[in-house]
């Protein structure tokens, strides 16, 4: 049995590398505000800050990081279809590099904003999120099935047509959801209407994945069913 691990030596480097960054940036905030500040942790549609935390807030970011480090290796080691999970490691590190990359520009945003320095936050993370869909869209095909990470529906799990299938498909979908967000947020389109078609997009592709996962499971002969 292969004992490739999910995260290899350089993918560790640079998961490392960026959480030690927005850590080391995190504290050097911490040390610029007064003790007693409040720190914005959180923003509305439209980008305004609507909920603040002490400046130890401004670890967020870094902690989620290593919330993920630790986390996501820990899922991939306890999956039980051992074989399929190796045969993801590869879209599973990207999506991996992905996430470190987004939540340390978070924490950069967090800092940055907390110094008093203007940062259009809610443009640049309707921009991370358009980013990440797009590396989603194009990594989910290449998942193979498991319990743990993909488009886990019970017509899925029991056929490996419609895990094929169903995975290809949210993956157009989700690329197309990525490319609209991010050129949206590129424009300036941020608020309400923004979160509207951002989220919008995401139910009705679960919906749409969700019922077509059943009818490729129907038609697959191969199919398992429960006795």
């Amino acid at each position: 049995m292969s004992d490739e691990k999910l995260l290899t030596r350089e993918l560790l480097a640079i998961v490392i590398l960026l959480f030690v960054g927005s850590l080391a940036y995190a504290l050097y905030g911490i040390t610029q505000v007064p003790a007693d500040a409040l720190v914005p942790t959180h923003w509305n549609a439209a980008g305004e800050p609507d909920d603040w935390g002490s400046r130890w807030s401004m670890l967020l970011g870094p902690g989620i990081q290593l919330f993920m480090l630790g986390l996501i290796p820990l899922v991939a080691r306890v999956e039980p279809r051992r074989q399929h999970m190796r045969m993801s490691y590869g879209p599973l590190r990207t999506v991996l590099i992905a996430m470190s990359v987004l939540f340390a520009g978070v924490s950069v945003m967090i800092v940055r904003s907390s110094l008093g320095e203007e940062v259009d936050i809610g443009r640049w993370m309707i921009i991370g999120m358009g980013l990440l869909f797009l590396v989603l869209g194009n990594m989910l095909g290449k998942i193979r099935s498991t319990f743990t990470f993909g488009v886990r529906t019970p017509w899925t799990l029991s056929s490996e047509k419609s895990w094929v299938a169903t995975h290809r498909l949210t993956g157009r979908l989700w690329t197309g959801i990525g490319f609209v967000v991010l050129v949206l947020g590129l424009f300036g389109f941020v608020g309400e209407v923004m979160l509207y078609v951002f989220l919008g997009g995401i139910l009705g592709s679960v919906v749409v994945v969700t019922v077509y996962s059943y009818f490729v499971w129907k038609a697959d002969p191969d199919r398992k069913e429960s006795p």
